[in-house]
């Protein structure tokens, strides 16, 4: 994933897990159930213009966090997807872990 900061880009390379929903992917900003955010959330906040790869291919996206409603639904898919999730987020009490919702740019 790249995204801009004080007028800078960065790649952020590690790995984030991630789910498809149509044209929509979804991220986990989960930081391993650490007490606060990833920096990566905080910059896609202020600048939601971004580009991910996906295998070989590069997507311009726009992200949103997911509103409590979308997060109730997706949540359980990354806990089956990733089980340590669900203990991520009982360490990051009280932080709730978000959601992103990358939509595609066209």
């Amino acid at each position: 994933m790249t995204y801009t900061t004080n007028e800078q880009q960065f790649l952020a390379e590690a790995g984030i897990g991630r789910l498809a929903t149509g044209d929509t992917i979804a991220i986990v900003a989960s930081k391993a159930g650490q007490p606060t955010h990833p920096a990566w959330y905080h910059n896609l906040k202020a600048n939601p213009h971004t580009t991910i790869q996906i295998g070989a291919d590069h997507h311009p996206v726009t992200a949103r966090e997911a509103t409590d409603a979308e997060r109730t639904l997706l949540w359980p898919e990354f806990v089956a997807f990733f089980p340590s999730y669900d203990f991520y987020q009982r360490n990051a009490s009280p932080r709730i872990i978000p959601i992103l919702l990358l939509t595609p740019r066209r």
